[in-house]
């Protein structure tokens, strides 16, 4: 099991550029698809499906709320033109 082990520097590395907004994605996929057999690539495929649920939650989310606002925004001008 010795030879799995990760040192410390190596995860503060992996958690600092994974957390970083664009570079993190990229930083994630190069590690998830390297060829290097370690944990980090296990956890960087576990992240990117963590932030890829999250991303298409917020997805949804936004369009949600765009849609409600737009039709909002239509009631708003709608009583803007009849003053």
């Amino acid at each position: 099991m010795e030879e799995n082990r990760v040192p410390v520097h190596t995860w503060f590395f992996t958690f600092m550029c994974a957390t970083i907004p664009v570079v993190g994605w990229i930083y994630l996929i190069y590690l998830a698809f390297s060829k290097k057999q370690d944990l980090r690539k296990e956890y960087a495929r576990a992240f990117l499906l963590y932030k890829l649920a999250f991303l298409v939650v917020s997805l949804i989310l936004l369009g949600i709320l765009i849609y409600i606002g737009a039709g909002i925004l239509d009631q708003v001008l709608a009583y803007v033109e009849m003053l």
